[in-house]
């Protein structure tokens, strides 16, 4: 049996098991304040990883952004709780839904554009 080198197996482990030293605030992405660019990374992000959900849970103070990988809740993010409202009006706009709803569950869809899922492809 052949031992692994070391890379591959902190590669792996960050797959499960790294998660944002820091808060990741919406401003750092990309040097602006675009919460667009931030939805895209964590898709392509969740794609590269082999997710199939990302979840966006809001608490008291932070928020924090989990992938489903195999079968696995991973946290991944900190997200700074005066981001959160700008983050998910982005996400409710694209999938045609009402940003005045808060309470009540909606059901929308969106369309991707193919760069999101080629920025981290290589």
């Amino acid at each position: 049996m052949h031992p692994l080198p070391p890379a591959h197996i902190a590669r792996r482990l960050s797959t499960y098991y790294l998660r944002a030293q820091t808060d990741l605030t919406i401003t750092q992405v990309n040097g602006e304040s675009d919460a667009i660019n931030y939805l895209q990374m964590l898709i392509a992000e969740a794609r590269n990883l082999n997710s199939s959900d990302i979840h966006i849970e809001s608490y008291e103070s932070k928020c924090r952004v989990r992938f489903r990988i195999d079968g696995m809740m991973i946290e991944r993010y900190l997200l700074k709780q005066e981001d959160y409202p700008e983050f998910i009006n982005i996400i409710k706009i694209q999938a045609n839904l009402d940003i005045a709803e808060k309470r009540l569950p909606q059901q929308g869809h969106s369309l991707l554009p193919i760069n999101v899922f080629n920025s981290s492809s290589s």
